[in-house]
């Protein structure tokens, strides 16, 4: 489930312009976390996920706390 999405702000480079965001999402399994990293990075999306952060559960280590920086990518004009 995601909790939250706040943005990480933009940056320019040679070519693109990249605005990153994290995006937290709680109580999730091991298997999901690694699904939704793939999604957001082989997607038709232009994004790329720059860092993760997993915490297990204190409850239930069975469960994970995921934190993803998320870069998307778009041409600079």
């Amino acid at each position: 489930m995601i909790i939250s999405v706040k943005s990480g702000g933009a940056r320019d480079g040679e070519f693109f312009r990249e605005e990153s965001f994290d995006v937290r999402m709680e109580n999730l399994t091991y298997l999901e976390a690694v699904k939704a990293i793939q999604r957001l990075s082989g997607g038709n999306l232009p994004a790329v996920v720059r860092s993760t952060l997993l915490k297990s559960r204190y409850e239930d280590p069975r469960y994970l706390d995921v934190t993803l920086r998320v870069g998307f990518l778009s041409p600079k004009q």
